[in-house]
């Protein structure tokens, strides 16, 4: 969700300022610059504290340290405050709207305004994100990474407390006072256990599994594009034909991708060594 609405709303007044500013001045430009200012007037502090609060969300859909149910309490709790925080159009509105006119379709001109379409837009853009969440396509790394760390507390016979306040750790910011303490409270539960060498070695691992944990269903997507096409062609997918595809695409070299990845195809990265080409595989070559 974006706040493309209040940009293109500043940019319209930028530009009706600029064509103001000339010597020729036109009075549909003043009529629209004063129309522009007074919605901006009305719009911006809305769309301030909505952005504000949607600003905490944003760091709720990274690696922050804290777990599922906290985030996901945390989220729904930011998302009601910013439905809260856009006007409604309700009937009273619509009755201000109106004033005295009886034409019907002046009547739904008159309160169909950028306005109340820019709150509509925004409040419909929340709902979205709410189906997201209560879907858990938005947050549901969360959930994967908890299970890693619980496993992760079990190999190394270690309370999953410590293991989660060490992931905690993570998402502070060195050099706080709260970041002392806890890695001192961390380090005097580990002594008391007899196992404060393994501090240092959990919290490598847990970073791994940050680095190795997928935040979106963009790969899901991603994925789903690839195939389209496929499903396009054929009415039914096969066994034998879904196992080609997933060859196929493990032994395609990535022609853009990111460091170290590019000319190098799924295959070769997860075995570490280079692999025949598709067709000497299937054995025409």
């Amino acid at each position: 969700m974006r706040m493309v609405s209040r940009m293109s709303l500043i940019t319209e007044e930028e530009q009706l300022l600029i064509s103001v500013s000339g010597q020729r001045i036109h009075k549909k430009s003043v009529k629209k610059l004063e129309e522009v200012q007074k919605e901006l007037q009305e719009v911006l502090p809305v769309y301030d504290r909505v952005e504000l609060c949607y600003g905490m969300i944003r760091s709720c859909f990274g690696f922050c340290g804290y777990s599922h149910s906290l985030i996901l309490e945390c989220v729904r709790q930011s998302i009601d405050e910013m439905l809260r925080m856009i006007p409604s159009l309700n009937e009273t509105v619509k009755e201000e709207c109106r004033g005295t006119s009886k034409d019907p379709a002046a009547v739904r001109r008159s309160y169909m305004t950028r306005k109340w379409k820019r709150y509509n837009a925004l409040r419909k853009a929340l709902h979205r994100l709410s189906e997201r969440i209560e879907k858990d396509a938005a947050l549901g790394f969360i959930r994967r990474l908890e299970s890693d760390l619980m496993e992760l507390a079990e190999d190394y016979n270690i309370p999953v407390s410590v293991v989660n306040d060490i992931y905690r750790l993570c998402g502070y910011r060195k050099n706080t006072d709260v970041y002392y303490e806890l890695e001192e409270a961390i380090f005097i539960t580990l002594y008391e256990e007899g196992k404060e060498d393994l501090y240092e070695i959990v919290r490598d691992d847990i970073r791994i599994l940050i680095e190795g944990t997928v935040r979106a269903s963009s790969l899901v997507e991603n994925t789903n594009q690839k195939i389209r096409p496929y499903i396009n062609a054929k009415h039914v997918l096969s066994g034998p034909f879904c196992e080609l595809i997933q060859l196929y695409i493990n032994t395609r070299k990535y022609r853009r991708s990111i460091k170290g990845r590019t000319v190098k195809s799924p295959a070769e990265l997860m075995m570490g060594r280079c692999h025949p080409p598709f067709l000497e595989l299937l054995g025409y070559v």
